[in-house]
């Protein structure tokens, strides 16, 4: 019983963190960047979720949570725990869902959002501590944070309409347009893995948390990118 207190606990304060992630995205501006805040929030919210979605997987399929030291050694490689979701949660059976292999093929397939996990996989496992690191090794070859989100603000814009913004020098228009694209991969990807909590099997106990993340897994497309975050 009490394990299910803070696994709702766990949830609540999951989605806060996404929601406020999403949020600091959307105000993030080229020459007031709020870069480390958002992937800070984003990167901790997205490896909350997709561990309790393994937890959720456990209990159906052992009868038992994951325990702290299987917890433990999926770490923080949000690369990683995509890939165990994909691979326990999108079975056979589940795929047979046309929803749900359009999900499947979006995870596998969409450049930017692989852009995306591989950026935030490196900020939760060392990049968020590059300042810290610096106080006591100040001579380090990290690619900046900041930097590698400009790349993927690039990736996400058709290449002739980023080209005409950068040649008018429309740098605040470039991270606008690029900004709400993000934010609707983020979404996508969001929707994608909180579907599993009402249509996969993960039994009933996902079932009777399905109501916190149903923001994320009812999401239409005609919503994508017009949702206003708030923190």
């Amino acid at each position: 019983m009490l394990q299910r207190i803070y696994l709702l606990q766990e949830l609540d304060q999951t989605v806060l963190l996404l929601n406020s992630g999403l949020a600091v995205l959307q105000i993030s501006k080229p020459y007031h960047r709020k870069t480390f805040i958002f992937l800070t929030l984003l990167a901790s919210g997205i490896e909350r979720l997709l561990k309790i979605i393994l937890c959720l997987h456990s209990l159906q399929a052992n009868g038992e949570f994951l325990s702290r030291g299987e917890l433990k050694r999926l770490s923080h490689n949000i690369s990683q725990l995509v890939d165990e979701v994909k691979a326990r949660c999108f079975t056979t059976q589940y795929v047979k869902r046309p929803v749900a292999q359009q999900d499947l093929d979006f995870l596998n397939t969409d450049t930017v959002l692989q852009e995306i996990i591989k950026l935030l996989s490196d900020f939760a496992r060392t990049d968020r501590y590059i300042f810290m690191d610096g106080i006591s090794e100040p001579i380090m070859s990290h690619e900046w944070p900041d930097r590698r989100w400009e790349t993927l603000e690039k990736l996400s814009l058709p290449e002739k309409e980023y080209i005409e913004l950068l040649t008018k020098f429309n740098i605040e228009e470039i991270a606008k347009r690029a900004n709400k694209q993000l934010v609707i991969c983020l979404e996508r990807f969001l929707r994608s893995v909180t579907r599993l909590f009402v249509l996969a099997d993960l039994g009933d106990e996902a079932k009777s948390k399905a109501t916190a993340v149903s923001s994320f897994y009812m999401l239409d497309d005609r919503k994508l990118g017009t949702i206003i975050y708030n923190i």
